[in-house]
């Protein structure tokens, strides 16, 4: 419990210090912080006053169109978020004639860092990640599409206020930050799951097993247009040797198909199986 409230202390700290530092002057505009950012431009409002009150009226509406199940692990993060926001606001750096793009990318790095530590904390982000699920759950739609019509909504609302530039910064801030938040709850995969289609199950059985000193999984399954029968190998294989696998797997069957995608953690490691073929 002591590491995830550190987690999340942290992210918090990231957040606020990405938002502050980096983003706050180049208008860059993300969540509810963008659109604090955006009633403080206009009307001079206090910018940890506006989120704080944003993130009341966002609970309000989960609490209405969600339910208090839902929407209670959002309650955290919403009151202090704008706390952090407040007594970071001294943190101040002179870029000089630093390039605006550098800032941004910086700026993200850290904003997505922090995001990625409050969610693997366990905890949930408030503001507009709960009119993310709103949408989600009344317009029938993925919360990915969700996500984009939110963050579309209040970016297109900044470039009315700010300008073409500052909108396309806001983009790539927020494609950073996903990516970002993404390494940082899942990891950074070291290893590769291997999906393999061939005739030549027994070759590159032998191949993995001998050559690459890795256990495979041997699966039954049907062609869905012949109807054939055939089998799919299965193994994971550490991500440098990642490349040799698959053009080792070529040499012997030029027409295998593959499947390959991130493992992100292996229960039990990968081992070494003494089999005979």
């Amino acid at each position: 419990m002591l590491k995830k409230v550190f987690y999340f202390i942290i992210g918090l700290l990231l957040m606020a210090i990405g938002f502050n530092t980096f983003l706050k002057d180049l208008n860059i505009v993300q969540g509810v912080s963008g659109i604090a950012l955006m009633f403080e431009r206009t009307l001079e409002y206090d910018t940890s006053l506006v989120i704080l009150v944003a993130n009341v009226i966002f609970l309000i509406l989960g609490v209405i169109f969600l339910g208090v199940k839902v929407t209670r692990s959002c309650i955290p993060e919403s009151i202090l978020f704008p706390l952090f926001v407040k007594i970071t606001e001294w943190i101040t750096i002179d870029f000089g004639k630093t390039e605006p793009i550098l800032i941004t990318i910086t700026g993200a790095l850290v904003f997505g860092a922090g995001i990625g530590l409050v969610y693997k904390s366990g905890f949930a982000t408030g503001g507009t990640g709960i009119l993310n699920y709103i949408f989600s759950k009344y317009l029938k739609i993925p919360i990915g599409k969700a996500l984009f019509l939110t963050s579309l909504i209040i970016m297109s609302c900044g470039y009315f206020l700010f300008g073409f530039e500052t909108f396309i910064y806001s983009l790539l801030t927020m494609y950073i930050a996903s990516m970002v938040t993404d390494k940082i709850m899942l990891g950074i995969s070291d290893s590769k799951t291997f999906f393999i289609f061939t005739d030549k199950e027994k070759e590159i059985k032998k191949l993995i097993i001998n050559e690459f000193k890795t256990g495979v999984t041997m699966l039954d399954a049907h062609g869905g247009y012949t109807n054939k029968p055939k089998k799919i190998i299965l193994c994971v294989m550490q991500t440098r040797n990642y490349i040799k696998l698959k053009e080792e797997i070529l040499k012997i069957d030029s027409e295998a198909d593959f499947v390959i995608t991130d493992s992100y953690e292996v229960i039990g490691g990968l081992h070494k199986y003494e089999e005979e073929i």
